[in-house]
């Protein structure tokens, strides 16, 4: 009971602070690339269909929530708000059946709900973030429900974990490979469900394979999303070639951007900085010369791949200082980055203290999932590497963080001295 009052009041203030931040941002939010999904939303309310090429790049979920919410800006803001403070108690209700203990929850909840960027990719962006983290939070929950032994109806977790990750991917693409670790784990960690773990992976082989199927019949490509071919060329790839080179960055644009023209047997004097931009909605042959010149740079300069993978794990925790993202170096900025720094040695304390206390069932899920995002994040991009792509992992960070806590005030207590035996 105590439990439920602690979580009520938590979050009540993440709730308070959402909402108090986007009423602040309703005319100055970050729009980012909303203006293509609100096209997207016109268009399902127009055409009553998905037709349109901007959901082979952008699955089409995000701009259905937009629709549905009248494609009004300030009120898609309000809702993303309160879909983000959804995730405080998700954080409780993940860390329970993990084992540990109610203290612990309860903590992890405490500082998701007070994080800045947490609170700022739930209520500052027009993003579909929230609800692709929503639904992967709800996922995770699933699938330890399922296999939780004193679970009833294992199966039917297991069917709404594989349901939740579709539609995870269908608001935002990145989770599209993560059931394969999963699934693999929970066969080798909880052998008697294995027709758990098989359920899961047929709801997601199925859910996905539909959206795939659907994108092969409209579009001629069968994919979730050419977004990743994209962004590993010129957000990854790009960077690569401007140190090697120091050329000026419009002049690295266009000369990948002439060497994906020439392997698809354009006239490369053709090209143009915006002709990079026809590339989002790809077909398989113009994926397949992205991929081929990104992996032409990545050989080209081995030294210089290693190097930004560096880069990019600092941009993406956070722990860059300001003046690497040519912020101001303001008080405000070096803090955010102290806590930063803060939050990741935190997790990777707690990392180390669950394999110290052999608890490798909850190190086995907090390290897929972490090790997916970090590791999908950078091969992918070292660029632009602004909150979002560490989003996901915030909960999960402040559970180790809260069981790092925990483990090492324990480890402080003193030992109370033992009575003297009579015998």
């Amino acid at each position: 009971m105590q439990s439920r009052k602690w979580l009520f009041i938590i979050l009540v203030v993440g709730m308070s602070l959402r909402l108090g931040y986007a009423l602040t941002h309703l005319t100055q939010a970050d729009m980012g690339d909303y203006i293509l999904y609100s096209e997207g939303a016109h268009h399902i309310v127009q055409e009553r269909d998905l037709s349109n090429s901007l959901f082979l790049v952008r699955p089409p979920l995000f701009p259905l929530w937009i629709a549905l919410l009248g494609n009004h800006t300030p009120t898609v803001l309000i809702a993303n708000a309160l879909v983000g403070t959804l995730l405080i108690p998700l954080v409780f209700a993940i860390a329970r059946p993990l084992g540990l203990g109610e203290g612990v929850a309860l903590s992890a909840c405490a500082l998701y709900a007070l994080d800045y960027t947490a609170i700022v990719y739930a209520a500052a962006l027009l993003d579909p973030v929230p609800l692709a983290n929503l639904f992967l939070l709800l996922m995770v929950m699933g699938l330890l429900r399922a296999t939780h032994p004193l679970t009833q109806h294992p199966m039917r977790w297991g069917i709404l974990a594989g349901g939740c990750l579709v539609l995870s991917v269908l608001a935002r693409p990145e989770s599209y490979l993560i059931w394969t670790g999963l699934s693999a784990f929970m066969v080798l960690a909880y052998r008697a469900r294995w027709r758990v773990a098989l359920v899961y992976v047929a709801v997601c082989v199925l859910g996905l394979g539909v959206w795939v199927g659907h994108n092969q019949r409209v579009f001629g490509n069968p994919t979730v999303s050419t977004v990743g071919a994209f962004t590993m060329l010129f957000y990854r790839a790009a960077s690569i070639e401007r140190l090697a080179t120091g050329l000026p960055m419009d002049e690295v644009y266009l000369n990948l951007t002439r060497r994906v023209e020439s392997k698809l047997g354009h006239d490369p004097a053709q090209a143009t900085l915006d002709t990079r931009w026809g590339y989002h909605a790809a077909l398989p042959e113009v994926e397949d010369a992205l991929y081929a010149v990104s992996f032409e740079v990545f050989r080209a300069h081995p030294t210089y791949y290693a190097m930004t993978l560096g880069v990019g794990f600092v941009r993406m925790f956070g722990i860059d200082p300001p003046f690497m993202r040519g912020d101001a170096a303001t008080v405000w900025a070096w803090l955010l980055v102290g806590w930063n720094v803060c939050v990741l040695l935190g997790a990777l304390v707690g990392l180390v203290q669950l394999a110290r206390h052999h608890r490798w069932r909850v190190f086995g899920w907090i390290f897929l999932i972490g090790g997916y995002y970090t590791a999908g994040t950078l091969i992918a991009k070292n660029a632009a590497l602004v909150g979002r792509e560490r989003a996901i992992l915030l909960p999960f960070m402040f559970i180790l963080l809260a069981y790092g806590l925990g483990s090492v005030r324990m480890a402080n207590r003193p030992t109370p001295p033992r009575e003297n035996s009579l015998t």
